[in-house]
């Protein structure tokens, strides 16, 4: 049985993947939706005690609840839970059978370290770019108010926190040795679309790496972005190509067993 993790971006919730979860159940895949540390409505945590640390052994727990109920495991994330995504997948654990990361930075991102990157960015892209903010907004509406009240004095501290996930993603993207899809639009005014070449560029051992460009969406691609279907298709395409795959080995496996 194939288990899909899915890990959602800041301040976002995994409300936001309804869709896609939807159509993954329907087909039969076990999912399991994280909810990352200081986030939801009944967060144990404020913003402001969420570290890169409790990040990443959050998630790396979260993946061994769906490990008990699964025989393989594809992780997805967007944004921030694209990081971590990559991250877990770096400390190479059982059962993993790829990575899909979703609008992913390698070393920038334009609000946390990379301000002046948007005087780089085209000045069609950039208009068209903000056409697709008010929808990457929008998708935090199911948000309690105390977490958007809140957030923007937690922003400080989370570009830090951020900073520390992308030299750890650094680190551990060569470890990587399974295949891994990634997709990013050149109109995402939140992570630059060239930190999309930056991942494939560093990810030396995966078998296969499998880029998208996105051309109707900004940096949110669920649940509502004109994007979703097309990235849907490609997310379960992904998944059929590992399902065919296993497939084919588990008969060369069993005559070697022998």
């Amino acid at each position: 049985m194939l288990g899909i993790l899915i890990i959602h971006g800041i301040f976002g919730s995994p409300l936001e993947f309804t869709p896609l979860t939807e159509s993954l159940v329907n087909r039969g895949f076990t999912t399991h939706s994280v909810t990352l540390p200081g986030h939801g409505p009944e967060a144990s945590l404020s913003l402001t005690d969420v570290t890169s640390e409790r990040l990443i052994e959050h998630c790396r727990q979260e993946y061994q609840v769906l490990s008990r109920q699964a025989d393989q495991i594809i992780i997805i994330g967007h944004s921030l839970g694209g990081i971590c995504s990559l991250i877990t997948a770096g400390a190479s654990p059982a059962k993993l059978a790829g990575v899909i990361a979703l609008a992913t930075p390698y070393e920038h991102a334009f609000t946390v370290n990379h301000q002046l990157g948007w005087l780089d960015v085209p000045i069609p892209h950039l208009v068209r770019g903000l056409q697709y903010v008010p929808e990457q907004w929008n998708s935090t509406h199911q948000l309690p108010p105390r977490f958007t009240q809140t957030a923007p004095f937690a922003f400080p501290h989370l570009v830090t926190q951020s900073e520390k996930l992308l030299r750890e993603l650094q680190y551990r993207l060569p470890d990587i040795n399974v295949p891994v899809m990634m997709a990013h639009s050149p109109y995402d005014l939140t992570i630059p679309y060239s930190e999309m070449q930056k991942i494939a560029d560093n990810l030396h051992q995966s078998p296969r790496i499998i880029t998208h460009t996105l051309e109707k969406s900004g940096h949110q691609f669920f649940p509502r972005s004109n994007d979703r279907e097309r990235l849907s298709r490609h997310i379960h395409e992904f998944l059929d190509q590992i399902i065919l795959e296993t497939r084919k080995k588990a008969p060369y496996a069993q005559n070697h067993s022998k």
